[in-house]
């Protein structure tokens, strides 16, 4: 795979992060370990890094080069990441791959077991990569009150509940021998082209496959041959002058058509039909709430005595 050096364009600097090791199989605690976001309790989180920097920081579960790209809008603005290239890690698979260019690729990975969305999302957008929960499933995330995470049951109830699984996007490029290669050969095309040009008068190939060697340059021109260059001349000079003519003619017309249809209104939808008409009602997606540290939920006091809380169920 090709790397990629630094870019700068107005101020701001695209560096490109290699991630194309597989890393480490990521263990159990890695692939359950889940959360509820402290500002929607309804939204579910899983492999994200936030996770093991605010949650669980003795789990670290991400590679590095993952979670620099996750992490991208609490880091430097004048600066760019992209991952690139990249091959999807342990615990992903590929869930996508759009050619954007004939030397560039978009590879979008999601957690396995986790279903693509049909949307490449920027990070930290976590909508790309969701399970679907089941009625009737028991989950246990970690929630958050004063800042403190604990354990929470959770029952489910009807459908439409799903876990958001950060997905891992990137870049891959043609090889730089590749480009040169094809740079190369259309020098030499190009050159081949300007050699058989200017050496056609010298060296003509025929329909036939023969070899057809031009005569000479001659003393000069017979007197027939003058006489039969005019004529030439004459009817194309007057060829030239009806075509002329038929092009203003029509161009009249055209216009004469174009002022009598001023008044014409396009119908309503007739450049652009309802996505809704055609494809049945868009599915309400669950929008994903990317959890900040300094917003949580009320402190409640617990007793040194009290007993778990309940299991909780969500629709």
């Amino acid at each position: 795979m090709a790397t990629r050096s630094a870019e700068t364009n107005n101020g701001v600097t695209t560096s490109w992060v290699p991630l194309t090791t597989p890393g480490p199989v990521l263990s159990p605690e890695c692939t359950s370990a889940i959360y509820l976001s402290p500002q929607n309790n309804a939204s579910i989180g899983a492999y994200d890094p936030w996770y093991g920097q605010n949650v669980n920081t003795n789990l670290r579960c991400e590679l590095p080069q993952q979670t620099t790209w996750w992490d991208q809008s609490d880091l430097a603005a004048s600066t760019l990441w992209n991952l690139g290239p990249l091959a999807c890690p342990n615990g992903y698979t590929t869930a996508s791959t759009q050619s954007v260019n004939s030397i560039s690729t978009i590879l979008a990975c999601c957690p396995s077991g986790y279903d693509f969305q049909n949307v490449i999302a920027p990070a930290p957008e976590a909508n790309e990569c969701f399970s679907t929960l089941t009625s009737g499933q028991v989950i246990t995330p970690l929630s958050s009150s004063a800042g403190t995470w604990y354990p929470t049951t959770m029952s489910i109830t009807g459908s439409g509940t799903v876990i958001h699984g950060v997905q891992i996007n990137g870049w891959n490029f043609a090889s730089s021998s590749t480009s040169t290669s094809s740079s190369v050969a259309a020098q030499t095309t190009s050159s081949a082209a300007s050699s058989t040009s200017g050496s056609a008068a010298a060296n003509t190939t025929g329909g036939s496959g023969l070899n057809v060697t031009a005569a000479g340059t001659s003393g000069g021109l017979s007197s027939g041959a003058k006489a039969g260059i005019g004529i030439a001349v004459a009817v194309g000079v007057i060829g030239i002058c009806c075509l002329v003519a038929t092009v203003l003619f029509f161009r009249r017309r055209r216009h004469a058509g174009v002022k009598g249809q001023d008044n014409f209104v396009t119908p309503p939808g007739y450049y652009a039909q309802n996505p809704a008409g055609q494809y049945g009602e868009t599915p309400k997606v669950e929008k994903y709430a990317y959890p900040s540290s300094q917003q949580y939920v009320a402190p409640v006091e617990v007793s040194g005595q009290s007993k778990p809380a309940p299991p909780v169920e969500i629709g």
